[in-house]
């Protein structure tokens, strides 16, 4: 994303639509924020482990989350590269 993003800005055709270099540019920071987003969850998550980690309802919450961050993030990681093919 940030290889197109980049080369879109600096070797730009003259042809090229604004509108469409401006998608490039939302879709990358876009990105950038759910990757920042996603990177804060897991920080936290890691957190309440650790300060809390003798309970094993924390484990059994923790694990949940985690699965269900990693397959989110598995899923939108899928759907935008069929998007892109």
């Amino acid at each position: 994303m940030t290889h197109k993003f980049w080369h879109a800005q600096w070797d730009r055709p003259n042809g090229t639509p604004r509108a469409e270099l401006d998608a490039l540019e939302t879709s990358f920071w876009k990105t950038l924020g759910g990757i920042a987003l996603a990177m804060f969850l897991l920080v936290a998550l890691g957190f309440v482990i650790w300060f809390l980690g003798n309970d094993p309802l924390v484990w059994a919450l923790s694990g949940i989350a985690l699965l269900v961050t990693v397959s989110v993030a598995g899923l939108i990681w899928v759907a935008r590269r069929s998007e892109a093919s």
